[in-house]
Formats: structure tokens, C-alpha cells, sequence
């Protein structure tokens, strides 16, 4: 079945979505996954959904996110489609900052995680025909002009990780789906507040955000070496 992972933050009320993801090894076959932010009532770490509806995505019409223009600044990269505002903002070389809004003239707001890039941090853009690519020394953030689909791979072009590339994300008014191709054996555990308390959520449904009184981030680590981070202070589930 599809895996689905669901995040929810403050941000979502404007319809963002922002993510960080670091440097994998290299992946095996792919297989999708959703990923889905939403404001929702109380839960727990590791609790199950409550009804079958919290699992799946309402229906809907596919937005246009193919990239229309590219704006760089020193910091980042934002790529605009019919549908929002799609920011790139590298954290350290093996560290990407994705951030989506909806609309292309919402301001993109910050949330609690202000983090800075790491001092001396060098990134260059590659704009090309079909993709736009974002290159540090350990990683390549890619974006596909068709679909916008981002793409996540290694200096030596092994992929990473992408979203799907028919339908790369949704975006609704108090919740946001993302859709990733996670490999078909690929193995994923959340993080929860002790050093050692990683839970297996391949197979499962289960909220993997943590539901503290001070925001902490939902990590999602994958076997093949890399890690999702989810900037976000409401529930975020992940579904296999």
C-alpha cells in the first residue's frame, strides 16, 4: 500500500509546507509516499489515527505546479508556478530547506525553527531546459520545470529521494499533502524524545509528531541514511 506521512504546523493556515532534508545513500526501488500537514486536535506520539478519513487525501483537482520563473537570492532559490511559491534555502551542504506557499504573492512567514546557514555555505544554481538545480558540495536539490517535483540526489547523480512526479504535492486549506516515492524496501523509523526511542512506522499509521508544549521537530529517518525533518507545531502522521 501507499505510504503517507501527514504534518501539521501554524504555517498551514497559509498553506506552507517546509521541510529539511539531508544527504541519503543510495536509494533502492522507488514506491509512493504521501506526506500530509494538518491542524488537528490533541494526540499522542506513536497513537493511531482515529478514523480512516484522517489517512486519505480529499478529493480534488491537481494544481499546476510546473515552474512558470526562477528568483535567486543570496540565500535562497523560490520557484514560482500557477500554484505558489516553491523556496529552496540551503542550511549546510548536506542540509535543504524546502518551503512551499500557496499563492505567488503570500510572503513565504517563518516559523519557530530560525535556523541560519552555516557560515560559508556555498551553493550554486543551474538552470537548465527541463529542471533547475540547486548543487552543494555533498547534494543536489533538483526541481523538475514539467511538474515541479523536487528531487533530492548525490553529487554523482544517484537519487536520493522525489516526489512524485505526476502529482507532487496538495495543498488545502488546513492541511497539505506531500508525496514522496520512498523505495519499495526501504526501511523508516520516527524519532521520539529519548536518545534511543526510535519507532518502525514502516507498515503502520501512526503520529510521529512529539505534541509538546515547545515546538519540536517530527524527524523521520530512513535505512538508506538520510533524514526528514519537519518544521511544524501541529500533528504529523505517517501512513503505510
Amino acid at each position: 500500500g501507499a505510504r503517507k506521512l501527514h504534518d501539521g504546523d501554524n504555517c498551514s493556515r497559509s498553506m506552507q509546507q517546509s521541510t529539511a532534508i539531508s544527504e541519503s545513500q543510495k536509494p533502492k526501488e522507488e514506491k509512493r509516499v504521501n506526506v500530509r500537514v494538518a491542524i488537528q486536535p490533541e494526540y499522542a506520539y506513536g497513537s493511531m489515527p482515529g478514523t480512516s478519513s484522517e489517512l486519505m487525501p480529499k478529493g480534488h483537482k491537481k494544481s499546476d505546479f510546473s515552474v512558470r520563473w526562477v528568483r535567486k537570492d543570496k540565500k535562497f532559490v523560490e520557484l514560482v508556478s500557477s500554484a505558489g511559491v516553491l523556496r529552496l534555502t540551503p542550511i549546510a551542504a548536506d542540509i535543504v530547506r524546502v518551503t512551499f506557499q500557496s499563492g505567488q504573492l503570500n510572503e513565504i512567514h517563518d516559523n519557530y525553527w530560525k535556523v541560519q546557514p552555516k557560515s560559508g555555505l556555498k551553493w550554486t544554481l543551474k538552470e537548465m531546459r527541463d529542471m533547475v538545480d540547486l548543487v552543494t558540495d555533498s547534494l543536489i536539490v533538483r526541481v523538475e520545470r514539467r511538474n515541479g517535483a523536487v528531487r533530492f540526489l548525490k553529487t554523482d547523480k544517484t537519487l536520493v529521494l522525489s516526489e512524485k512526479l505526476s502529482e507532487p504535492r496538495q495543498m488545502e486549506k488546513n492541511e497539505n499533502w506531500v508525496y514522496f516515492d520512498w523505495g519499495k524496501k526501504e526501511k523508516l523509523k520516527s524519532k521520539g524524545l529519548l536518545k534511543d526511542d526510535y519507532k518502525i512506522v514502516t507498515g503502520k499509521a501512526s503520529y510521529i509528531s512529539l505534541g509538546c508544549a515547545e515546538p519540536r521537530m517530527p524527524l523521520l529517518v530512513s535505512g538508506n541514511g538520510y533524514e526528514i525533518f519537519v518544521a511544524c507545531e501541529g500533528k504529523v502522521l505517517c501512513c503505510d
